[in-house]
């Protein structure tokens, strides 16, 4: 019983939050992606030929 009343609550407060994660879905993630691709190949580069060498 108790469950209910907190389901209710908490679905409340995601559903603001969706709408505004549904806009920026698209771009976000792809940003986010690049990004990481990026700091990837840096670190790779960085560890197979460091800069000290």
């Amino acid at each position: 019983m108790s469950d209910d009343p907190k389901n209710l609550s908490h679905d409340e407060e995601p559903m603001e939050e969706v709408a505004g994660t549904k806009v920026g879905h698209g771009k976000a993630p792809f940003a986010l992606v690049i990004m990481f691709l990026i700091i990837v190949i840096w670190s790779v580069l960085a560890w197979i030929r460091p800069s000290g060498t």
